[in-house]
């Protein structure tokens, strides 16, 4: 099964010339698991290439499975030694739940809304709060 995807590119400079605060944001839409990780990660490494950040919208991802949180993992290992970073956004309550468990959310930056993970409005963390 491959996932869906929406793409968001903010910041290029005129020209398409991309710096450390230029981002990109990419939205899996449905399950992050073996059948669409690969995917995942091909969006990230061709249409991230060059970004300083690479933000992981995660509000229309239903479920994540270990080899989804094993592509993350490399995912930001490999931006980190880029000079560049992977940032997830907005888990629901049972993902940044898996995350914490995990110990995922000590490696990656995890923000509670997509504009905090861009570095506006607050660099809040998600899970604190949200609603019971």
């Amino acid at each position: 099964m491959r996932g869906r995807f929406a793409l968001e590119r903010r910041g290029v400079r005129e020209g398409g010339e991309v710096g450390v605060e230029d981002s990109v944001v990419i939205a899996p839409q449905g399950p992050i698991m073996v059948g669409s990780r690969r995917e995942l990660e091909r969006r990230a490494e061709e249409e991230g290439a060059g970004a300083g950040r690479v933000v992981i919208d995660l509000t229309g991802a239903e479920h994540i499975d270990s080899e989804g949180i094993a592509t993350l993992i490399g995912l930001a290992a490999r931006m980190r030694k880029e000079g560049r970073e992977l940032v997830l956004a907005a888990p629901g309550k049972g993902m940044r739940r898996l995350f914490e468990l995990t110990g995922l959310d000590a490696r990656i930056p995890v923000r509670a809304t997509v504009a905090a993970a861009l570095g506006g409005e607050g660099e809040e963390e998600a899970g604190g709060d949200e609603p019971p």
